[in-house]
This record gives C-alpha cells, structure tokens and sequence, in this order.
C-alpha cells in the first residue's frame, strides 16, 4: 500500500514538473493565445473582478506562474470549481499559448 502511494506521489509530482517545463520548451503561438483568451475573459476582466474578488487579474502576470498554475488545476494539485472545468479541454501548447499572451500584456492595477 505504502509503495502504492508512493509511486503515485512520484507519477504527479514527476508530471506536474515535466508540465512546467513546457513553458521552457514549447514555442508559445501568440495568435491561438489571444484566441484562447476571450473564453478567459468571461471571468477575468474588470467588471467580474470589481463585482467579484476572486478572479484575479491574468494581464501581466508571469508567463510561467501561469504555466504552472493552470497546469496544477489540470492536475488537481490546485482547486477550483471554476478553473478545473476550464482547463480540462486546455492542451499543453494551448496553456502555453494563453500564459505568454496574457503575459506581454499591459498589467492591469
């Protein structure tokens, strides 16, 4: 039982660490990103955050917090009822494509 747990301890660390390093090795397409973003924006984006103090702002955020954050909702590793849906249909390259367009954008105060 304890090598059970273990080893599957490993698989998801093992995975959430090979996934974070897409941001390193996954050439980011600006386009799908901004694609991507509208479905995004349905939450994160000024009104929502005004009436709404939990969705955060996503525009100037680091590229690879963002990686690493949808990464960890797809994994289960970070819980969220709105966020784990969202990111059930995300492919590595689309988390990577969305993080670096919100992330050359202005930084929202």
């Amino acid at each position: 039982m304890i090598k059970k747990i273990a080893f599957t301890a490993a698989l998801v660390l093992g995975s959430a660490t090979a996934m974070a390093s897409d941001a390193d090795i996954i050439k980011p397409n600006l386009a799908n990103g901004q694609q991507l973003s509208e479905r995004c924006l349905a939450c994160h984006n000024e009104s929502r955050l005004e009436e709404f103090n939990y969705f955060p702002y996503l525009e100037g955020q680091k590229y690879k917090y963002i990686v690493r954050q949808l990464n960890n909702f797809k994994l289960g590793l970070r819980k969220s009822p709105f966020m784990e849906g969202e990111v059930a249909y995300l492919t590595r390259q689309d988390m990577v494509d969305v993080a670096y367009f919100f992330s050359i954008q202005p930084k929202k105060l």
